[in-house]
């Protein structure tokens, strides 16, 4: 079963403590071996280079800033903060041209647009051609002066840029070298000034454009939705960092620049901005229509996965507490958090809510469901309830469990505190007590339905119906796996 969540609900793919030079990913791509080509704060990584083929080019970026990466006509082009624009041929990983930050300025994003690469820097903007297997930089005029050019894109056969500037009402066209106003917006058209553009990215029929608390996409009959990224309270603006198109939907990195920890991967029209994550500070997206997985780059967390991103939907989140998934079924799921648990056919976006802790006489939190057939066994610090699909409800005395267990008519609570185990049998619905060292549980299941488990202090066990334990000398695992 595919993944269909957010990558802040997930462990980094890869950050500081498992390979990455910085948790700071500013720019992710692919090149046509599908290799991932990072860059960092801290130099070049690439993954999937099992030969290590550019090591001497990852060496050569140990310590710099890489903030743009593009392949064109088998050359990659890695720009940097502060030592300019480099170029190596990929067949002999040699370098071919450097043009260094005080010719060309500080680098930002590049583009490749046929088979041109068009960039902007801290001084002005260019593009680069190939001709007679040597590349030519030419500097692009612009009809306005002292600006900078964050990002460009091709558009039904014309190239649009963005630009970094306060109190712009502008997007511009490249037209006989030069950058020029372009009939697609005009001036004041929106409730907010445009004061800083900072993504631009396109498809057949969108063209997309992100900046400092907004977005704007445009349609190929030049209609336009315009979408605030601003909360009210506090007031704070969230700017759009990067943006990419994954099939017909759009998906943004936000972060906030004050704190640089807060943000998410948001996507207009359905990701509400108030949902905002506070440890989640997204800087860099890279769609793979092969695998149809996005690559994510943070500010803080380092390098994260999302797959089957088109075939996401979003879970209604009335509280503030992240979802837990568990299937039921290879058709069904249940999702649920401290207050709620909702029950859903998997891809039909539809949520059945199940369950709301909040409306008990005595509240209390969930701490864990398991569903099976048309029953949902829920548990609660005050004790467990089974729901059916109509919401018929069942309660059995489970004072302090924290861990549910199900192997066929037989439904096992782990206590949180106690050296005991509660057996309820789902035909009589009589319960029993099994004594056996049992808190703190950390379990996978193996073996047709049975569990291995940990407890803290008290080490491995084996678990069918009762407790069998491993002799393992170590008291505390922080974490298992099985192999086989």
């Amino acid at each position: 079963m595919g993944l269909q969540a957010q990558p802040i609900h997930l462990q980094p793919e890869m950050d500081i403590n498992s390979g990455l030079r910085s948790n700071a990913v500013r720019v992710i791509k692919q090149d046509d071996q599908q290799r991932i080509w990072l860059g960092t704060d801290q130099g070049l990584v690439i993954l999937h280079d099992k030969d290590s083929l550019f090591k001497d080019i990852t060496q050569k970026f140990r310590e710099q800033q890489v903030y743009g990466l593009a392949f064109c006509k088998n050359h990659v082009f890695i720009g940097t903060r502060l030592s300019g624009l480099f170029i190596y041929d990929l067949s002999s990983r040699k370098l071919v041209r450097n043009f260094d930050s005080t010719q060309i300025g500080l680098c930002l994003r590049l583009k490749v647009l046929r088979d041109t690469v068009f960039f902007g820097t801290s001084k002005s903007a260019f593009y680069l051609t190939n001709t007679d297997q040597k590349w030519k930089l030419t500097r692009i005029k612009s009809v306005d002066r002292d600006n900078v050019f964050a990002d460009f894109t091709l558009w039904q056969g014309r190239v649009f840029a963005c630009i970094y500037a306060h109190n712009n009402q502008h997007i511009y066209q490249f037209q006989n070298d030069s950058l020029v106003h372009s009939a697609l917006i005009k001036p004041f058209e929106f409730p907010i000034d445009m004061l800083v553009s900072l993504s631009l990215t396109s498809n057949d029929s969108l063209l997309v454009l992100g900046g400092d608390g907004f977005n704007l996409r445009i349609n190929k009959n030049k209609e336009k939705k315009f979408d605030s990224l601003v909360i009210k309270r506090p007031n704070k603006a969230y700017p759009s960092w990067d943006a990419e198109i994954a099939d017909s939907r759009v998906f943004l990195a936000l972060g906030n620049p004050d704190n640089s920890q807060q943000g998410m991967i948001y996507e207009p029209g359905i990701t509400p901005i108030s949902e905002v994550n506070d440890s989640y500070y997204c800087l860099s997206l890279y769609f793979d229509q092969r695998t149809n997985g996005m690559w994510a780059g943070t500010q803080n967390k380092g390098l994260f996965y999302w797959p089957l991103i088109t075939e996401s939907f979003r879970v209604p989140n009335k509280t503030i507490n992240e979802y837990t998934f568990k299937p039921v079924s290879n058709k069904q799921g249940i999702y649920f958090n401290r207050e709620t648990v909702y029950r859903s056919t998997l891809g039909s976006n539809e949520f059945v809510l199940l369950f709301d802790a909040l409306k008990l006489k005595s509240p209390g939190h969930i701490l864990d469901a398991i569903g099976w057939n048309d029953t949902t066994a829920i548990l609660l610090q005050s004790g467990l309830f089974l729901v059916d699909v109509k919401g018929n409800i069942r309660t059995f005395d489970a004072t302090q469990g924290n861990f549910i267990h199900k192997k066929d008519s037989i439904l096992y609570i782990f206590s949180l505190y106690y050296n005991y185990v509660i057996a309820i049998n789902l035909n009589s619905y009589k319960s029993k007590m099994i004594p056996i060292k049992s808190n703190q549980i950390k379990a996978l299941p193996f073996n047709n339905g049975n569990l291995i488990y940990s407890s803290n202090n008290t080490g491995f066990y084996y678990f069918d119906s009762t407790a069998h334990p491993f002799d393992i000398n170590f008291p505390i695992v922080e974490s298992f796996a099985i192999q086989s």
